[in-house]
């Protein structure tokens, strides 16, 4: 009954297309643009985006809501707006032709074309631009002069000596023969211009290495290095109010980091007046009603640890009233005795221990990283003290906005050797009280996910063993239960990996912290921060689900009207619904059969700026209102896809074999003709149901299968959600696949006899393990495939550095187990153990720079194919990572793809590659396709 309805529901929505489309070519994909970067101006009345092509060119736009009139800018990228809405600042590339051209000549990066920077003044309709272009900055809130630097080299005095009027030679003086030239030293700066937005008056300043400029633009702070006998770091302040500019620092040494207030009215950086290569560094503040900057922090300091400098890896942050500054510290550098050996005469020696903490690749990985961490702490201006937060055990979670009365701190110090194998290992938390100036003791070994308000009086934690949020209180050392799931789901529902259930998160905190907002399964609950919490559910939702929409991402709390996202999870629909604290009003604003990208707003908000997509509509910009009225669509950047066949989606339910409910999605020919039988390309990675109205941009292959190009071209993808136990993942997928593949084999259009697997990672073991199960397919292609999950378990993600054993015992791999406990299990769920039942010619991509799956385990049933004389073809891009990263080999994976399924399920004849393979000596020589 099911294929029946399903069947009068396709004939009754089914549409002809249009005789002029045409199928998609490699050659679309290649070409297909996509929308980038976006941006909405303070005032809203201005959108600037960036539209790029897969290779080529890009261009950026800029849209006028006054006149709904769009200006091009080519090859426009990097974007900003004045914050006064009177510019568009953005960088312009060089062509990609040239820069190719440059490149197969094997000029040097540093003779290759550069990047221009482009100034577009609303008012004038006018552009000016500036070569060489290195880095520009812009103040975020006010202000109307903005910084860019751009390489300038200071012309050469051509001037030739010329006879006066009196017929006799200008005296030339010329050097003593004793005395030599000095040869000035090449600076590593640019020229710094400083522009008014207005006047376009501009001040000059030569080798500057930085600017930063205040959130308010009322002031500029400059970075100078001059190399000479004694190199020398200056920095400028500039006061955009009086235009005065002065030098308020000048030593010998290095800069390693500035930063200044929202007001401008400070600044701190970070020098070191050491000239080897052993840097210790200093904290200098500077204040703008004082004449030069003076030292705050320095080796002389007594509150700093015995042992410690500041830290040039981290960049002081000043709190957002400037009362407190956050900085990092770190050991102090010793020069080290000379190396006597050479490289040769050298051990060369990693010791892996069973009693480290972090395996050797972990450490070996990170080990740029240790060197350079820095324990963050805090100066206060008012208090003049420094509070030293974190140290080699403890780290600390904070925002630097604000000023918290309690910082919270928290160590998995004694539990890292556990994080080899369970995603489950607890931290020990500690509070840090400011006003005391000291540490206390919260909790030991808790499974907790921590969110502090922002006065730090507040956790709200969610604790994975009693699957329940609590909330604690500083301030009294107190401890309250806010949920439970008795009275909503707070847990993932559908969280099925061996390890304990994340909660579906929290929402933030109301101002005054009286009240804490958290997400069960569909609503949005209400907590008050009292001794005796009272709970309420705002949104009541039975079908909807409610999350947040954050649209300043300054805010501290949340504001009084808050946006929100809702989504059906049985129809997929998504929309937008309002809710206000100061009346209780709920109020939905929007509900369609779309999904929506996050929506950025006018400081004023009332202009949003959003994107709403489904299989065929591409996520276009629009700009509307803050009530979604008043819409226009500002982008077209497609027009490509009128003219080609895409696809039709649609939501499938079927009953699998243990007589349960599953869902899935069939992706049908735009032009389905049913009475023709169509090739089919299963292709699954855990649960896919809710991209029913995703927009899948026509793209050269990282990995997987593109949906819409095989639909083009006359191809039927199914895409079957997977529900899993612990212990059978193998059986679990089989278990969904296969009933759903059978499930559409009944349809009239499906050629059951001509179906393919394909899947990557996760989804490449499925394949891999499948087709030992089974011979339904005529052909599969695994990606990045586990094969054996014995070796596997005590492999490592290379990527990372670390183990991958926890994969098996609580995550994704879901055996549940240990190998020792659980051996069966393991050979059962390896697809190499069973190679001998594979019948299915296989493509596989194991590549050998693969991070997260060693590429041994494709090598491994490579060789186990081979040996068995099956049909096994392996690609290893080069160097290339466990999704592809190189835009040659994206395309290179696409064109084999095609061609292995277009072979097996068309009946298109085997390319040369397939047919003889490529001996290395051709590798060079010939693609083989």
């Amino acid at each position: 009954m099911k294929i029946k309805a399903f069947i009068l529901l396709l004939f009754l929505i089914q549409t002809l297309s249009a005789q002029e489309k045409r199928s998609m070519t490699v050659d679309d994909m290649i070409s297909w643009k996509t929308i980038d970067k976006k941006a909405i101006s303070n005032n809203g009345k201005w959108v600037a985006y960036v539209v790029n092509p897969g290779k080529g060119d890009g261009s950026l736009y800029l849209y006028n809501d006054s006149t709904k009139q769009t200006k091009v800018f080519e090859r426009g990228a990097q974007f900003d707006f004045g914050p006064q809405n009177n510019y568009l600042l953005f960088t312009i590339k060089p062509q990609s032709d040239t820069l190719h051209a440059q490149k197969l000549k094997k000029l040097k990066k540093d003779e290759q074309s550069k990047d221009s920077l482009g100034i577009y003044f609303f008012d004038k309709d006018s552009l000016i631009k500036f070569p060489k272009y290195k880095s520009f900055d812009v103040p975020q809130k006010e202000g109307v002069w903005l910084s860019f630097t751009y390489e300038f080299k200071m012309p050469k005095d051509t001037t030739k000596l010329k006879n006066d009027s009196l017929k006799t030679d200008t005296l030339e003086i010329k050097p003593e023969k004793t005395k030599t030239k000095k040869k000035n030293k090449k600076q590593d700066g640019h020229r710094c211009v400083l522009l008014h937005s207005g006047s376009l008056d501009t001040l000059n300043f030569e080798n500057i290495s930085d600017v930063i400029c205040s959130e308010g633009g009322q002031s500029f702070f400059l970075y100078r290095q001059i190399k000479d006998s004694l190199d020398t770091a200056q920095v400028i302040y500039f006061d955009t109010k009086t235009r005065v500019s002065k030098t308020i620092f000048s030593q010998g040494g290095k800069i390693a980091a500035l930063s200044t207030n929202r007001l401008g009215t400070q600044l701190a950086f970070v020098h070191s007046k050491d000239t080897g290569e052993v840097k210790n560094y200093d904290l200098w503040q500077y204040a703008t009603s004082k004449d030069n900057a003076v030292p705050l922090i320095d080796s002389m300091y007594t509150n700093l640890p015995k042992g410690f400098r500041i830290s040039a890896e981290y960049t002081p942050k000043f709190s957002d009233s400037g009362r407190r500054l956050y900085l990092g510290i770190a050991p102090q550098q010793f020069k080290l005795p000379k190396d006597s050996l050479t490289d040769d005469e050298k051990v060369k020696l990693d010791i892996w221990a069973w009693t480290d903490r972090r395996m050797q690749p972990q450490q070996l990985l990170s080990l740029d990283k240790d060197k350079k961490k820095s324990y963050l702490s805090v100066f206060d201006f008012k208090l003049n003290r420094l509070s030293v937060l974190e140290d080699s055990v403890w780290s600390s979670r904070i925002n630097t906005q604000v000023d918290p009365d309690f910082y919270w701190l928290y160590s998995d110090f004694e539990y890292q050797k556990m994080q080899t194998w369970t995603d489950d290992s607890p931290s020990d938390y500690m509070m840090f009280d400011y006003k005391k100036n000291q540490r206390f003791s919260v909790a030991q070994s808790k499974l907790w996910q921590a969110n502090v308000s922002p006065s730090g009086r507040f956790v709200a934690l969610w604790d994975y063993t009693q699957q329940a949020w609590f909330l604690y209180d500083a301030a009294n050392k107190g401890m309250v239960q806010l949920s439970n799931n008795q009275i909503d789901q707070f847990s993932e529902l559908l969280h099925d990996t061996p390890s304990l259930r994340p909660s579906n998160g929290l929402m933030g905190w109301t101002k005054a912290e009286k009240e804490v907002l958290i997400f069960s399964d569909l609503n949005i609950w209400r907590f008050t921060t009292q001794s005796k919490p009272i709970a309420k559910n705002l949104t009541e939702s039975k079908a909807l689900q409610y999350r947040y929409q954050k649209i300043n991402s300054d805010d501290v709390y949340l504001p009084d009207v808050c946006l929100l996202n809702t989504f059906n999870p049985k129809t997929m629909n998504e929309g937008f619904a309002r809710y206000q604290f100061s009346n209780g009003q709920l109020n939905q604003l929007l509900d369609t059969n779309f999904a929506f990208i996050p929506v950025l707003a006018s400081d004023n908000r009332q202009k949003y700026l959003w994107s709403q997509s489904s299989f065929t509509h591409y996520p276009e910009l629009c700009l509307s209102d803050s009530n979604f009225l008043n819409s226009s669509v500002i982008s077209h950047v497609n027009e490509l896809q009128d003219s080609l066949l895409w696809g039709q989606i649609h939501l499938l339910d079927w009953t699998d074999f243990n007589g349960d409910t599953l869902r899935g999605l069939l992706v049908l020919p735009e032009n389905l003709d049913s009475t023709k039988k169509y090739p089919v390309i299963v292709y699954f990675y855990e649960k896919s149901s809710n991209n029913l109205h995703m927009y899948w941009h026509p793209r050269p292959s990282r990995s997987i299968i593109n949906w819409p190009y095989f639909t083009s071209n006359d191809y039927i993808v199914f895409v079957p959600d997977i529900h899993y136990q612990t212990g059978q993942p193998g059986k679990d997928a089989y278990n969904a696949i296969m009933s759903g593949t059978k499930f559409i084999a009944q349809m009239p259009f499906v050629d059951h006899q001509k179906m393919g697997l394909q899947g990557q990672s996760w989804g490449g073991y499925q394949v891999a393990y499948l087709i030992t199960q089974t011979n339904w397919f005529a052909c599969a292609m695994a990606g990045a495939a586990v094969s054996n999950m014995t070796s596997a378990y005590g492999g490592i993600r290379w990527g990372a550095g670390v183990s991958r054993t926890f994969q098996y015992e609580t995550g994704q791999s879901r055996i549940g187990q240990d190998l020792w406990s659980a051996r069966d299990k393991y050979i059962e769920n390896s697809p190499l153990f069973f190679a001998d039942k594979i019948r299915t010619p296989l493509l596989m991509m194991n590549n050998d720079n693969d991070g997260a799956v060693p590429w041994t385990q494709g090598i491994e049933f490579f060789n186990a194919l081979r040996r068995l004389q099956q049909p096994v073809w392996m690609l290893n891009y080069n160097g290339d990572d466990h999704n592809l990263l190189q835009w040659p080999n994206r395309v290179d994976l696409t064109l084999r793809m095609n061609a292995f399924f277009d072979h097996y399920l068309k009946g298109t004849p085997m390319p040369e590659w397939m047919e003889k393979g490529r001996p290395a000596l051709q590798k060079d020589k010939t693609m083989a396709y």
